[in-house]
């Protein structure tokens, strides 16, 4: 679907963003308080994963900021 294909996207940037600083998954997991196995799932872009673990991840990245711009109301140009 769509959807999955949207998080499998973000999952491979997530571990390209990983890849980068030259972090094992370890040491993210280390960072972050997630399980390695949780990464794993994030970073194949699992739907499973809950949101929270996801901004977790995107906070240590200092990217989870780039979520503020979702869905704000002067933006939503079909509610308006």
């Amino acid at each position: 679907s769509r959807n999955q294909l949207r998080l499998q996207e973000l999952g491979e940037r997530l571990r390209l963003a990983r890849q980068r600083r030259q972090w094992t998954q370890k040491d993210l997991a280390a960072k972050t308080g997630l399980s390695e196995g949780s990464l794993k799932k994030i970073e194949a872009g699992n739907p499973r994963v809950p949101i929270g673990f996801w901004l977790q991840l995107m906070d240590v990245f200092a990217i989870a900021d780039e979520l503020e711009q979702l869905a704000l109301p002067e933006n939503d140009r079909v509610g308006m």
